[in-house]
């Protein structure tokens, strides 16, 4: 299933720009790599202030953020890009927490999205390309 995805490459995307900000290396730069053999121009942050940073240099389409990272987290980071860019992004949140709580706390920081890791690609896919 994912080779065929991979085989539709940028027609299937449109080379939608994807962010992703988590501060798990590993993670972080595993689902860009993946993210871009399916065809869109992803990149990576591993803090919140980098993803600030990365955000307000080229704008993303789609902002995928963790909540828990040190530092600054995930819902701060959301409602910054917010502040910023209002609807022009779409963020969703890619995190371990799955509390009713958890997901109220991401609507009301304006995530559009809300995923618990591990999710599944195509759910995740079609966030993106939404």
């Amino acid at each position: 299933m994912v080779a065929d995805r991979m085989a539709e490459g940028k027609t299937r995307c449109g080379g939608r720009r994807v962010l992703i900000v988590d501060d798990n290396p590993d993670l972080a730069k595993s689902l860009a790599m993946l993210l871009q053999l399916l065809g869109y121009d992803a990149d990576f942050a591993l803090s919140g202030s980098e993803g600030l940073s990365k955000a307000e240099a080229q704008t993303p389409d789609v902002v995928v953020l963790d909540l828990c990272m040190a530092g600054m987290d995930g819902l701060a980071v959301a409602r910054r890009l917010r502040q910023t860019f209002a609807d022009r992004v779409r963020l969703v949140a890619w995190t371990g927490l799955d509390s009713p709580e958890d997901l109220r706390r991401c609507l009301d920081a304006g995530f559009d999205r809300h995923f618990v890791k591990p999710a599944d690609l195509d759910q995740l896919e079609r966030a993106l390309r939404a």
